[in-house]
């Protein structure tokens, strides 16, 4: 029987604090998109609210925050709520924030970190390598280096997702006199 290789983890001991900072950065991200994810269904439960029968589909374990986001975005294009452009803007920037950083959640835990060159005495670069096992060059997903500072801000992303939810979503789907919308 032949034995399976192991493959060593980095072996590049960072100090302590740093170590510190990564774990606590990764969490972070891991259970601030776990309550961003949570508060988008609770979005899509409360604005259908008995309107849309197949909206629960959604609120299953089976289902993704890609599936609930398509669904509220159906619900945002099919509004007839008179929205400011403003309104229009901050809820397109909002959903472009979305899609940049929901990306991020499945690749971060879905592969492995490792300690990649200093960038600084006060960070350091972390490289974030996919799970593959193709030995095919052609097959290989690219790895991903950044900043801890960098892992922290998107982090703190996050939260600020989730906080600007009902302010991006209110203009679409509380009831509104067209005057209220324009301003007269």
């Amino acid at each position: 029987m032949k034995k399976a290789a192991n493959a060593s983890p980095d072996r590049q001991q960072l100090p302590d604090e740093v170590e510190a900072r990564f774990y606590s950065a990764i969490g972070k991200f891991i259970n601030q998109y776990g309550w961003f994810d949570y508060n988008i269904g609770l979005q899509l439960n409360y604005w259908s609210s008995g309107k849309l029968k197949n909206v629960k589909k959604y609120l299953t374990i089976n289902s993704g925050l890609k599936d609930r986001l398509d669904a509220l975005t159906g619900m945002v294009d099919r509004s007839t709520n008179p929205v400011t452009a403003a309104e229009r803007s901050a809820y397109q920037r909002w959903v472009g924030d979305v899609e940049s950083i929901r990306g991020l959640r499945n690749d971060y835990a879905h592969g492995r970190w490792v300690h990649s060159a200093t960038a600084n005495n006060d960070d350091i670069d972390m490289t974030f390598v996919p799970m593959q096992w193709s030995a095919s060059q052609r097959e290989l997903r690219p790895t991903v280096t950044i900043s801890l500072s960098e892992l922290e801000r998107q982090a703190a992303q996050l939260s600020k997702l989730t906080d600007q939810m009902p302010k991006v979503l209110v203009p679409y789907f509380e009831f509104r006199r067209t005057e209220d919308a324009i301003g007269t």
